[in-house]
């Protein structure tokens, strides 16, 4: 098999004062010093391929400790360094092995709605490192960070779209089990901005190669910045050892800095109306063995280039990707667009609003009916102007992306339809409306999924069951006194 990195390709401003700049290769020696106020495990570094501990720590089943008494202190030596972290490229799925760490349990629950949102996610990701590469960029854009109220689990973090280290990594989890990726939870610390924070972060297993780092919080994949110290991982964070009144203190010793092997460039110049979608190109030039690129997409408040991060492949060597954004209609003369890390600007002009002369499609409405085991999307679509359009509907849903064409002439109205089988788990189809390439309708659907069925009654065949009853316990009671007395009910004795 060959091998490969999954590297994050993003560049953020560290904050003044920060000896570990974000989202760089780097090498940090720290001293660790840790204490609690009750006895018990303290869980302590333990060595990995990309840490290495020096000090007095015992192992067991969930990494390296310290057994300390009331009011006890230990103190270790940490070495950190993520560039041997390896992932392979080529890794079919599902994934064989480590099948214990692609079960549901009880943070990170595999529930309809989270299998749903994975096969949407993943799509058709035939590799591992596809199907990764999109959950992560998904998580990345999509959970807000945002400080939340207890301690919700991983379907509720998915739904909500919002969370911190925690309810990222669950989420991250969650959607890699529900397709079959061994994943685990990881329980850290962070060092930035000379100060030590607790922090979680994810493990993807990549048979062959072993355990991988993800911090979706940090926006770090694989290549994670030497500021992440790891504890321990688990099935769950409920499994999460905790002694009372634990602390931990990171004093970074030494500092190194590794070379990036990767940049980007886009430059040139587009004119766009306003509310429709561009493609540009980019060229990658990476010294790196093949790996997961995710660039973070920097442009002005006029670009939607769907989200801050695009994930895909980059092989060594100059390689041309092409992207596509949406110009706001609300967008400015000049919008700039650039990718971090790299060079050049593509500078965007815009012009419109957008006139469709002597015509414009509309949406007039969308119907959702149940058939069945179908869901039933009915578009109603109109060419409000005088000269002939072409209204282009797009479905995409996990399995595939269907489009169909209407041609409508002035003052013409026509409908467009399309059913979509409901299954045992319920499943989104995203929705587009294209006046020629100009977006006038963009939606989401969620498709139910299939009812239990459901059990009917014969009313009449009860009834007469219930009248039967009724009557034979009538005869029971009109007998019954002549049967005690040793009589027949109509004369005669007994025999």
């Amino acid at each position: 098999m060959k091998t490969a990195y999954i590297a994050l390709l993003l560049v953020v401003l560290a904050h003044a004062g920060a000896s570990i700049p974000a989202h760089h290769l780097g090498t940090a020696e720290y001293l660790l010093k840790a204490s609690a106020e009750g006895q018990g495990k303290l869980r302590l570094p333990g060595n990995y391929s990309w840490q290495k501990v020096y000090g007095n720590v015992s192992v067991d089943g969930n990494g390296a400790y310290a057994w300390l008494q009331d009011g006890g202190t230990a103190s270790v030596t940490v070495t950190v360094d993520y560039s041997s972290a390896r992932i392979k490229e080529d890794v079919p799925l599902p994934v064989e092995g480590m099948e214990y760490y692609t079960l549901s349990s009880k943070t990170i629950p595999l529930t309809p709605e989270v299998n749903a949102t994975a096969e949407l996610v993943a799509g058709d990701a035939g590799t591992e490192a596809e199907a990764v590469a999109r959950i992560f960029e998904w998580v990345v854009n999509s959970i807000q960070s945002q400080e939340v109220q207890g301690s919700p689990d991983a379907s509720q973090v998915i739904e909500q779209k919002k969370g911190e280290c925690r309810e990222k990594a669950i989420a991250f989890i969650a959607l890699l089990r529900a397709r079959g990726i061994p994943a685990r939870y990881v329980s850290g610390l962070l060092y930035s901005n000379n100060q030590t924070i607790l922090h979680a972060w994810a493990e993807v297993y990549f048979p062959g190669e072993g355990w991988v780092p993800f911090d979706p919080a940090q926006a770090e994949a694989v290549y994670l910045d030497a500021g992440h110290v790891r504890l321990w991982s688990a099935l769950d964070p409920a499994e999460v050892p905790i002694v009372r009144g634990q602390d931990y203190s990171l004093t970074l010793l030494d500092y190194t800095q590794k070379k990036d092997c990767y940049s980007a460039s886009v430059s040139g110049e587009k004119t766009v109306y306003r509310g429709s979608k561009f493609s540009f190109n980019i060229t990658v030039d990476s010294e790196c063995p093949p790996l997961i690129g995710v660039f973070r997409v920097v442009s002005g408040p006029g670009i939607d280039a769907g989200g801050p991060y695009k994930a895909f492949p980059v092989l060594p060597g100059k390689r041309e990707r092409e992207l596509t954004a949406v110009l706001k209609k609300d967008s400015g003369d000049l919008e700039q667009f650039t990718l971090v890390p790299g060079e050049g600007v593509l500078k965007v002009r815009a012009v419109g609003p957008r006139i469709v002369k002597g015509g414009r499609i509309t949406v007039q409405s969308l119907e959702k009916t149940g058939s069945g085991d179908s869901l039933v999307l009915t578009f109603s679509l109109y060419n409000q102007g005088e000269s002939p359009r072409t209204a282009t509907v797009v479905f995409k849903s996990p399995e595939e992306t269907l489009s169909k064409k209407r041609e409508l002439g002035p003052g013409e109205t026509a409908i467009v339809q399309q059913s979509f089988k409901r299954k045992d788990f319920p499943y989104s189809v995203v929705l587009e409306v294209l006046d020629g390439d100009h977006v006038v309708y963009t939606g989401q659907v969620m498709v139910p999924a299939t009812a239990s069925p459901s059990v009917e009654y014969d009313f009449t065949s009860v009834f007469l069951l219930v009248l039967g009853a009724v009557l034979f316990a009538a005869g029971l009671l009109l007998i019954s006194p002549y049967v005690v007395k040793g009589k027949k009910p109509f004369g005669g004795d007994v025999f």
